[in-house]
């Protein structure tokens, strides 16, 4: 009888406090919207007397839904209150939590050219590619809108030169298109700056391409010569790339023909002729 009411007392103890757990994630909760509104009321002494508390280290990563989208470092990240976001980061924030797009507070402090912020992040560990959550790479964020010490920090925090979007799985076919690189996106906005930083890091000057003759050529191609020419890209463009490698017959030649008195296509062209030349029979005898 007395083993029985021990095995009964055993099971009671293994029951979860249902009440118990239930007033803690209040608790947390609770903590998560004062966090939050030190953030935005810039008070960063409340701040730090909460993330000293036992419910406000719980809520330092918590992510509310559509009232409170973001973790309270991607608030600060969005705010760019770098005050905030060292306390967060010294009290435990992770640099990985998404908000409710997916955006991590590094993706987020480079959307808003939060410089500052965006160093601090990376000095503690954030990852430069970003969430799998978004299709958006910071980046490409810095290529597109012309953040130059932004590419430079993330590309000497490892980021990749020739990063790519990341793809959902619909629509169908989708998976098959040419992708737009941080290089694709520097020529497209005309960030001459950026677009020599990612050469100099690297970056693929045939993005997207392989092979050489005109007749390696494919439909999903989508060449940064023949952006260059097409965006009638001044002649620095096609001849930064060309020193960087690109073959010269990544380019359609009809562009070039249409464009063919000045800018990046003239530069295509003039090596299109040094390359023919170099292989005349006459050029190759010693």
């Amino acid at each position: 009888m007395s083993a029985l009411m021990d095995i009964n007392m055993a099971m009671q103890l293994l029951q979860p406090n249902v009440s118990s757990d239930h007033e803690r994630g209040l608790e947390t909760q609770q903590a998560a919207v004062k966090i939050h509104l030190a953030i935005m009321n810039d008070r960063p002494e409340e701040l730090a007397d909460l993330l000293r508390s036992h419910a406000g280290h719980d809520a330092v990563n918590t992510v509310l839904g559509p009232g409170l989208p973001s973790s309270p470092l991607g608030r600060a990240t969005a705010l760019g209150n770098l005050v905030c976001v060292t306390q967060l980061l010294a009290g435990g924030a992770s640099t990985e939590t998404p908000d409710v797009k997916g955006r991590t507070p590094l993706l987020v402090a480079t959307a808003s050219a939060q410089e500052a912020v965006a160093l601090e992040l990376l000095a503690h560990g954030a990852r430069t590619d970003g969430s799998p959550a978004n299709n958006s790479r910071p980046l490409l964020l810095a290529a597109q809108a012309g953040h130059l010490d932004l590419a430079r920090a993330l590309l000497a925090a490892g980021a990749s030169p020739d990063v790519q979007p990341k793809r959902p799985d619909w629509p169908l076919g989708l998976r098959e298109q040419p992708s737009r690189g941080p290089l694709h996106l520097a020529v497209a906005y005309d960030n001459w700056p950026v677009f020599k930083v990612l050469l100099q890091a690297g970056a693929d000057p045939d993005y997207n391409c392989s092979g050489f003759a005109p007749e390696a050529r494919s439909s999903r191609s989508k060449p940064l010569l023949g952006a260059c020419t097409s965006r009638g890209r001044t002649e620095c463009y096609g001849r930064l790339l060309l020193a960087a490698g690109a073959s010269p017959y990544w380019s359609d030649s009809s562009v070039c023909g249409d464009l063919g008195d000045g800018g990046t296509a003239r530069v295509v062209l003039e090596a299109r002729r040094e390359c023919t030349s170099s292989f005349e029979p006459n050029n190759n005898l010693s």
